[in-house]
């Protein structure tokens, strides 16, 4: 993108100034509506927005002196504690014809954000 490059958005899409193939105005693949009256498309930013994301992460920790030099340190965490489903955003693609749909969670690896509840423990003897 050039330097003197305007970004304009079109439904979810962004296009550039400088790789306009088309007169504003006409029919364009960008604009799969047909023309759009003020060349590329009016949406303005954050026009649409996806599913909340909330997760509440807890850790208690504990230590218990047995002796005066040996203690017993115990940790529990959960990640996630409500268990509460995150999904990512609607399909964005104003063409497709699942326009709008969501169909995965937020996350999909083991760990991170919008994962299912997981839960450890740690204790620790320290002498």
């Amino acid at each position: 993108m050039s330097a003197g490059a305007q970004t304009k958005i079109v439904g979810f899409k962004t296009a550039t100034d400088s790789i306009q193939t088309s007169t504003p105005g006409t029919a364009d693949a960008l604009y799969p509506g047909g023309t759009c009256p003020s060349g590329f498309g009016d949406v303005p930013r954050n026009f649409l927005r996806g599913p909340g994301v909330w997760q509440l992460d807890l850790a208690l920790a504990k230590r218990f002196p047995i002796k005066e030099q040996v203690q017993v340190d115990f940790r529990a965490e959960a990640f996630n504690l409500f268990n509460r489903a995150m999904y990512a955003n609607a399909d964005g693609l104003v063409s497709a014809s699942d326009f709008g749909r969501i169909y995965l969670p937020l996350n999909t690896t083991p760990v991170g954000l919008g994962t299912p509840r997981q839960m450890q423990f740690m204790l620790k003897f320290s002498f």
